[in-house]
């Protein structure tokens, strides 16, 4: 009864499985660092570690006289908004164009708008060249609101 065991390696057992999964993850990374996919996560990370871009754009909108008389408070901008936003760097990433969703306290949240920002970094500051709040919805109150409007 002395029998020799003979045990197969890992990858002989498991090689049905493991060879997919690494092609697979192999072909995400390379889709997502070579394609406009890569560049959109890379653009999202960029505007959450430069906050200070649209929180400061947004003080500036809160201080505008039109904006408060159609929207009331500007709320501070949550979680997703800049997710469910739309952006696009340009210029080794020194302009952006932002658009992000605002509320204000009027409205019951009813009001659809959007803060527009177009602003280019000069020495790690951003320099606006336009902000400007969109009202998408209701219909009588469509508008889009010039909080700041540099000429080019």
């Amino acid at each position: 009864m002395n029998e020799l065991i003979e045990h197969k390696s890992w990858f002989k057992r498991n090689w049905k499985w493991f060879v997919p999964i690494i092609v697979i993850l192999i072909s995400i990374i390379g889709l997502t660092s070579n394609s406009i996919v890569g560049e959109k996560i890379a653009g999202m990370a960029k505007i959450h570690a430069e906050s200070s871009l649209y929180d400061d754009a947004l003080e500036l909108a809160k201080k505008d006289e039109k904006v408060i008389a159609v929207l009331g408070e500007l709320q501070p901008l949550g979680k997703l908004a800049v997710i469910e936003g739309s952006h696009k760097y340009s210029n080794d990433y020194k302009t952006i164009e932002l658009s992000v969703t605002v509320t204000g306290s009027k409205g019951d949240g009813k009001i659809k708008s959007k803060m527009d920002i177009f602003a280019d970094k000069v020495d790690s500051v951003w320099i606006y060249k336009t902000i400007n709040i969109r009202i998408k919805k209701p219909e009588d109150l469509k508008q889009t609101i010039e909080v700041i409007s540099q000429p080019e």
